[in-house]
This record gives structure tokens, sequence and C-alpha cells, in this order.
């Protein structure tokens, strides 16, 4: 194993310091790419922290494959183990025939971390890198690993906030449009838009399953019900609407947590990254009531 100090430089708005990240990788796979941590960025919301770094060929086109086939993961100064999850689109599963000198992106999830976590002490990725003539993979050894990785943890915007999966990061702006409540029948609605930003015809359905709740400060349980879309198919950039109904007692100031179920398909994505059945949970925090 080889040791290479990166300096990791981040922009001062994302991060505003500059740390020492320390590369370990096989010899082979460094004199073929230069491996670059670009970002270690956490949402101290939703407690999701993302990954960006980036592989480029020095000689030759590669195919390259980061943490496919293999489980990434890392670990925080406890030794607490965190699994890697692809976020969407950037984080591909594999990138073919990168050019040489052109910075290939790769991209990397991490749910579930405490917002008080300053550092990541190691991100393990095991990898698959090919050409003609050339191979470099790392089995169940020699992987990419980074060590001593920073998180920069971003400052929250306002009290609510939308939970997406790694999947649809990048793939679909989720947008609240309202939040009333009917004082005479204590029927609370809810008005969502979703915006596909890939090419091609999109089909989003959101709600609408029995797996969709909502839970008052109380920790009360309340069913959804959606209403049927007129449409569900939509091209780039074109917002979906969706209304949600939600019986509630008229005292209640806020849904503290609000579970969806939603369906997902672009024939333009990357089939081998997205979830099995392009089905997932989104969850909306701290939604603010305004009776009526």
């Amino acid at each position: 194993m080889k040791r290479l100090l990166l300096s990791l430089a981040l922009i001062a708005a994302t991060l505003g310091l500059n740390a020492q990240v320390e590369l370990m990788a096989p010899p082979k796979l460094l004199e073929a790419a230069d491996i670059t941590l670009v970002s270690c960025t956490g949402n101290a919301q939703t407690r999701q922290v993302v990954i960006n770094l980036t592989l480029n060929p020095r000689n030759f086109m590669l195919n390259a494959n980061i943490s496919g086939g293999w489980e990434g993961r890392a670990y925080d100064a406890v030794g607490t183990q965190h699994k890697l999850r692809r976020v969407i689109p950037s984080g591909t599963l594999h990138q073919s025939n990168i050019p040489q000198g052109i910075p290939c992106t790769f991209q990397f999830g991490i749910e579930g971390v405490d917002p008080k976590t300053p550092m990541l002490k190691s991100v393990v990725l095991p990898f698959h890198v090919s050409a003609d003539g050339f191979l470099a993979h790392s089995g169940n050894s020699a992987p990419i690993e980074f060590r001593n990785v920073p998180i920069a943890w971003e400052k929250p915007e306002g009290k609510t906030f939308i939970r997406i999966p790694f999947e649809m990061m990048g793939v679909i702006d989720f947008q609240i449009v309202s939040c009333t409540g009917d004082k005479a029948n204590g029927l609370v609605t809810l008005e969502l838009t979703t915006t596909c930003n890939l090419g091609g015809e999109t089909r989003m359905a959101l709600g609408a399953s029995r797996e969709d709740k909502a839970f008052d400060n109380a920790g009360n349980v309340y069913e959804v019900t959606t209403q049927r879309m007129q449409i569900d198919r939509a091209p780039q950039n074109t917002p979906l609407k969706y209304t949600m109904n939600i019986t509630m007692p008229s005292d209640t100031k806020e849904i503290k947590v609000l579970r969806i179920d939603y369906y997902y398909t672009n024939d333009q994505s990357d089939w081998a990254c997205r979830r099995h059945d392009d089905t997932g949970m989104i969850e909306l925090h701290n939604l603010q009531i305004e009776w009526r």
C-alpha cells in the first residue's frame, strides 16, 4: 500500500477550512489515475453526509467501478461503521470510457451520522478499474481508503425540511406549496410539487400507500389520504402537483413528521443505480399548519 498526503482544498463557503486527508491505495492504481476527495458535507437536520470524489486517468482511457460489487463503508472516531450508498445522478455504478485528463465524479452518501461528528476516520471504497492491457481491482483487499476526512456540516435553512433518499438527490426537486387546516372539520390539506431534472419523460407517483403516516409532537399517528393526480407523467422541469389530506385535532400546531411513499421512473435513469422497483419513502419534518 502506498500512502499519499492529499491537500483537501475546499471552497471556503462550503467548508471554511483546509485539511490534510490521507489517501491509501495500491501503487498500480495511483500510477493510472489521480484520485481526489473533493468534499464531504453533512446536513445536520437529515443526518445525511455526502462525499464527492473524482478519478482522473493519467495515460489512457479507463472504465471505472467504485464501490460496486463490494460494500463501501465509513468509520467515525469511536468505530461506528456506516454503509456507503451511491448518490444519484453523479454517483453512478460504473463510468465507461473515461478519457485521459478528464475527471469523473463519484458521489456516496451516509445515513444517520451524528451532527456532532467532526470527521470520518476512514472511508473505504472497493473498486474495479480497467482498460486495454490494464486492470486494477481491490477484490477483498487493498481498497481505496481516505483517512481523517473532516465533515462540513451545513447550517439549517429553516425549521421545516424534507429528507429524501440519496437515489432522488439531484434527480427530483420536492417543493412544499402549502399546509392549511380547516378548523370546522379538522381537515389538514398539504400541497406538494415534484419536478424532474433529467431529460425524458418522468412517471412520478407520490403517496396513496398504506405506509403514508403523519405524526404529531405527542407521538400520535394519523392516516394520510392522497387525492388522485390528473397527470402522473411530465417532461423535464415540468412540476407535478399532489394534494394530501390528514384529519387532526384543530389545536395541533405542526406535523412533526410526515412519511410518504413514492414511485419513480425515467427513461434516462441509470437502471443499475435506482432502488428496487423505483420505490422509497420521503420524510417531511416540522410542517407548520395554517388553520383557517
